[in-house]
């Protein structure tokens, strides 16, 4: 493919170098100090290179100080629109953007009559319609609207290149649609089917350099070149399936029939196909009841009216495949305005919930665009879970000071339903820490053991010395190289620790999602918090940074059968991706364990209670293994121990000191508070290791293990 295209864009750039042959070549100066050779075209304000640096490049009128003909006068020409010595300058020093476009083929489309709604999105999906040197149509209406609604944010967005085929450009455009779904979606495909396959230009052999007979040459009829498209059926499924993905996502439809290849009104390039495809196009809008804009009719009257005998290729309404001149460009440009214009009116309503960040407090606001207050019934949730028809309904705005998740479902009279959410993002702010002297990519981490996260605190191991380094988006080969002691099926309470790098100051999103229980600190601070008893499993959170490192933990207890941990962060002005490695960063040295849930007041829960450790560990020939008790006096608890493995009950031995152990054990410990019988249990592999001598070296070794076969009865036997 990239061969295809270079050869496109060398093709392009030959038809314009012959389409100009006949002009003059000039040395251009720049304002900009550079110096350019080709032929200025001052229509379309672009400049054909010569030599070995062919291209078209755009440059206005207004950047030139001076164009000098390579052979003949060596006077210098004044630049077009720049003032001589002692004028006072006229016009714009620049062009704008879309300056030369006829304002009035976009009237339909900015109308004070049309019906935007503020934050209406327009999605265009297709083929680059646009002209040598100047905007593509996509920008030019973004400008129109913006001028001519500034309050409202109407937001114009394409995917569109010049030579993708439809099939490419639809699956981008429907991740795009179920991302941030449009309001209107107009579909413009076709021309880069054909432009996609189009073969290179054929190279003219080198004529003799004085040729005494001119020998003649019988002309051969032309026929036409066959093309490797996708046929007229396989592209109406993938514009049916584009058309519906739009529709189901809430959003009004427009189809443009294909535009034009080549100047020739009859048995042109990809005449047939692109007529094919129109004819599927207008049979999809029928089908579908989406708007249509003919593009490909009104072109091809007009070369029927500029070049009926068909003899000319190039130079008519386009310069190279897939590119339109001006004239072209305003008849396309007003066809699409007013098929837009046409189109807002049947835009579905929809559900205006607009999240945020915000500090102190906000308030929530529902809007249903396009239909009346009192035509639906908005129901609401704010805890995070489902909303259906028996929830709340909203009849006002509301305040809220924290972090929420905001759920609504909209029920119209006619039984019609729509559905949004969108988070309020409360944010403290943070100071920077001090950048560290020495750091490591990534972050530190470490396993904990974990037995109920609602009972008290998972117990702490000590700090291995072989950690392994790794980064937040947890896979399930992690925890088998992980350093423990652990039995092989409990399940995993890890602790990254470390510091988050902070490009630029501002408020950052993070979003968790986890099949268990998850904390994202920010020092002392939580921003995320994943409950295991929620029934979202992804969390977001907020946090003002300012520019710098940023001391960071986060928290993981395992709750199902395969981990998974994934953590993203949406830095400002920006969406949400997986948190790079590149700003995370840890210190030589491991830190100091810290806690693993947030003091009272920040989501309501208790003070951290009292529990106890006990560290499994290898060892060889003996050990003593010791429970320590955290945040309360010895003294005022019994702890029960069984060495068996078996689970220890209040009947059990009393542990008293530090128990010798001289064999692989599996510690287990029943701790019971006194005075109101709280109890929290713990457990721990103590490893008998043995060293073994080394073995001779052999004279000779391969790489690998023998392997041989076996009969198998029973692996227990």
């Amino acid at each position: 493919m990239p061969n295809r295209i270079q050869s496109l864009a060398m093709f392009a750039i030959l038809v314009l170098a012959s389409a100009c042959s006949a002009a003059e070549v000039e040395v251009i100066t720049l304002a900009d100090g550079r110096v350019l050779t080709g032929v200025y075209d001052a229509g379309t304000q672009t400049i054909t290179l010569s030599g070995a640096m062919a291209a078209v490049i755009r440059v206005p009128a207004a950047q030139i100080v001076s164009r000098e003909p390579v052979a003949g006068e060596k006077g210098k020409v004044p630049a077009a629109g720049r003032p001589a010595a002692g004028e006072a300058p006229t016009g714009p020093t620049a062009p704008t953007m879309g300056a030369a476009v006829d304002p009035a083929v976009l009237a339909p489309l900015i109308a004070a009559g049309v019906p935007w709604e503020a934050g209406d999105r327009i999605l265009i999906i297709g083929d680059l319609l646009a002209a040598p040197g100047q905007p593509e149509l996509a920008l030019r209406i973004h400008e129109a609207l913006a001028t001519a609604f500034p309050d409202k944010g109407i937001v114009v967005f394409s995917l569109q290149n010049h030579g993708l085929t439809l099939a490419r450009v639809a699956a981008a455009a429907r991740e795009e649609i179920g991302r941030r779904p449009p309001k209107l979606v107009l579909i413009m495909a076709g021309v880069g089917d054909v432009i996609a396959v189009l073969p290179p230009p054929p190279v003219k052999p080198v004529a003799p350099a004085k040729p005494t007979v001119k020998p003649v040459v019988p002309v051969a009829p032309v026929a036409p070149v066959k093309l490797d498209v996708p046929t007229a059926d396989a592209w109406r499924a993938t514009l049916t399936d584009l058309v519906t993905s739009a529709q189901q996502a809430g959003a009004a439809v427009v189809i443009a029939t294909p535009a034009i290849v080549g100047d020739k009104p009859f048995d042109g390039l990809a005449s047939s196909e692109l007529d094919a495809y129109a004819a599927a196009a207008r049979g999809v809008a029928a089908e579908t009841k989406s708007g249509i804009c003919d593009l490909r009719a009104p072109l091809m009257d007009r070369l029927l009216e500029r070049n009926p005998k068909g003899s000319r290729e190039v130079g008519v309404l386009s310069k190279v495949p897939g590119q339109l001149k001006p004239e072209a460009m305003d008849l396309c440009a007003g066809l699409v305005a007013q098929a837009l214009a046409d189109a807002v009116p049947r835009i579905p309503w929809t559900v205006d919930l607009r999240g945020g960040v915000f500090t102190g407090t906000t308030t929530v606001a529902v809007r249903t665009p396009r239909i009346a207050a009192d035509a639906v019934t908005i129901h609401v949730t704010t805890n995070g879970g489902p909303v259906d028809d028996r929830s709340p309904v909203y009849a006002k705005p509301f305040a809220i000071s924290a972090t929420t998740l905001v759920r609504v479902l909209v029920v119209a009279k006619d039984g019609t339903k729509r559905s949004a959410q969108a988070w309020y993002f409360a944010t403290p702010s943070r100071a920077a820490d001090a950048a560290l002297a020495e750091s490591l990519p990534g972050l530190w981490v470490d396993h904990t053991e974990q037995h109920a996260w609602n009972d008290g605190l998972p117990s702490h191991k000590g700090l291995a010395p072989d950690l392994v380094t790794w980064w937040p988006n947890c896979d399930s080969g992690l925890l088998d190289r992980l350093p423990t002691a652990r039995k092989p099926a409990q399940v995993a309470c890890l602790r990254y620790s470390g510091f988050f790098v902070a490009p630029v100051e501002g408020d950052y999103v993070f979003a968790v999602t986890s099949d268990g229980e998850a904390r994202l600190f920010f020092g002392t601070t939580a921003v995320v918090r994943v409950d295991r008893r929620a029934t979202a499993r992804s969390q977001q959170g907020a946090i003002h940074l300012a520019k710098g490192w940023h001391a960071i933990s986060l928290f993981y207890g395992q709750a199902g059968s395969w981990p998974a941990l994934t953590v993203e962060v949406a830095e400002p002005g920006r969406r949400l991706q997986p948190l790079p490695e590149l700003l995370l960063r840890r210190a030589p040295q491991p830190p100091i364990a810290g806690p693993l849930v947030e003091t009272v007041g920040d989501h309501g829960d208790p003070a951290a209670p009292w529990t106890v450790r006990l560290n499994g560990r290898a060892f060889t020939g003996t050990i003593k293994a010791e429970v320590e008790v955290l945040r309360i006096a010895p003294d005022r608890l019994d702890i029960h121990y069984t060495l068996d493995g078996t689970a220890p009950t209040v009947a059990s031995s009393i542990y008293t000191k530090a128990i010798p152990i001289s064999k692989t054990t599996e510690f287990k410990i029943l701790a019971v508070s006194r005075a109101d019988e709280v109890t929290v249990t713990a457990e721990a592999w103590f490893v008998e290791t043995r060293t073994h001598p080394a073995d001779a070296d052999p004279g000779a070794t391969l790489s690998g293990l023998w392997t041989e076969h076996c009969t198998l009865k029973r692996w227990v036997d």
